[in-house]
């Protein structure tokens, strides 16, 4: 298994579909703004890619832009400043762009090569096993509680200075299991065959058999 994978397949049956593409677009996001690794700046993009309500609900998005986010997490990965990037070109635009190309030779899909750093592992690892001991799963808006757990990260302070209250979100995460209290999970047999959720499934489960 590689070092920097979760440490079982199993865990992601516990995350929603939505929860899975966020990490699907994470990948992604290491080609969009640089790195080698999946770490938690692409784990935001991911988010606001796949899912971007599940951080703008809890910030003020007539400041915090996403090229403003874009460029602050460009500069966490690449620890230099950079120009905010052209609104005309959003990352959702460029991800349907890359993925374009995916699908269109799926063997270029990178399915090796690109492991999860340690921190984003953990958390991933730790966000499926509280999923599966409370018998629910794992939300886009579970990144985001995760990511705000520790605001001396890098990311942490990032969403902090953005306005992200943490207890807002585990509140929001509360009421929202309390009013859908038996939201079903979707099975790997039947959410990792929709979407782009195939490729996920194929470079999760590749991490695991070498």
């Amino acid at each position: 298994m590689d070092p920097g994978a979760p440490s079982s397949f199993k865990v992601f049956e516990a995350f929603s579909e939505d929860a899975r593409r966020v990490l699907f677009y994470a990948r992604l996001a290491v080609s969009l703004i640089g790195g080698s690794a999946i770490d938690e700046p692409h784990l935001v993009i991911g988010i606001l890619i796949a899912r971007p309500e599940a951080l703008t609900r809890f910030v003020d998005a007539t400041l915090w832009t996403e090229p403003l986010f874009e460029q602050r997490l460009r500069g966490l990965v690449t620890d230099h400043p950079l120009p905010i990037p052209d609104a005309g070109t959003s990352l959702a635009g460029r991800a349907e762009h890359a993925v374009r190309g995916i699908f269109a030779d799926p063997h270029e899909a990178g399915t090796h090569g690109i492991p999860f750093a340690a921190s984003v592992s953990h958390l991933l690892t730790t966000l499926g096993a509280m999923a599966q001991r409370e018998n629910r799963e794992v939300v886009a808006e579970d990144y985001v509680w995760a990511l705000t757990h520790d605001p001396s990260t890098p990311v942490g302070a990032l969403l902090t200075e953005a306005g992200v209250d943490r207890e807002a979100v585990g509140a929001f995460l509360r009421t929202r299991r309390r009013d859908q209290p038996t939201a079903s999970r979707c099975s790997r047999s039947s959410a990792f065959t929709r979407s782009a959720d195939w490729i996920t499934s194929a470079w999760l489960a590749s991490w695991n058999s070498t």
